[in-house]
């Protein structure tokens, strides 16, 4: 009877050692995440009298921010980064104010790469996270991509870095590129990220954003 003692009050202790972990992650999380959106809301002092562009390296080196500022004078806050994909667009499309222009610069590349290529350094958002599982990535990557947002990391600059001017088309080995690209396995990729950016512009749609899209070459 005593050893059964004995075995119960472990299981119990177990059980509340348990309990009190599972509270600890959830509140470090929420912590985690506020703390982010505040230092987030600090630093870019978003209004809707700027233009937003989003998009990968393609945007970031494909667009002129000076000139684009220069032709509508207006602020522009430029998320294009190298390697940005679904999850960084879950969180932009979260971030922007309501009735917000908006210029999108996808890329075929931005729905075939890699999952764990993906850039994925929006900042902390659960519900985004939440998101990602739902349409179907696994709990590694959601893992990964949650341990990548513990740190806040500001995303936006006010200037981008165009390429520089070529006056004929650098010659690229297509079929190689397309067979690579359009492979069983970057598919079923495009398919889930389809679903993700699908959900970050029903976001946006219900916030009634201006948004320009335009798709970037290879």
């Amino acid at each position: 009877m005593g050893e059964l003692l004995k075995y119960n009050n472990e299981i119990s202790f177990l059980k509340k050692s348990a309990l009190l972990l599972s509270i600890c992650l959830f509140f470090s999380v929420i912590l985690f995440y506020m703390h982010s959106r505040i230092l987030f809301y600090m630093q870019t002092n978003m209004d809707t009298s700027g233009i937003y562009v989003w998009g990968d390296s393609r945007a970031y080196a494909g667009i002129d921010i000076d000139l684009l500022r220069k032709e509508v004078k207006k602020k522009i806050f430029n998320y294009s980064q190298c390697g940005t994909g679904p999850y960084d667009f879950l969180v932009f499309s979260n971030d922007v104010p309501r009735n917000s222009t908006i210029i999108l610069g996808l890329s075929e590349a931005m729905y075939l790469r890699g999952i764990l290529k993906d850039r994925s350094c929006g900042g902390l958002v659960p519900g985004e996270l939440f998101k990602l599982k739902q349409c179907g990535y696994d709990y590694k990557s959601v893992y990964r991509i949650y341990r990548r947002n513990l740190n806040f990391k500001n995303n936006y600059s006010l200037n981008g870095v165009p390429y520089a001017f070529y006056s004929t088309i650098r010659p690229i080995e297509w079929d190689k590129l397309r067979t690579d690209f359009y492979s069983e396995d970057r598919i079923s990729i495009f398919k889930i990220k389809e679903k993700i950016f699908y959900n970050g512009m029903i976001k946006l749609k219900e916030k009634n954003c201006n948004v320009h899209i335009f798709v970037m070459p290879i």
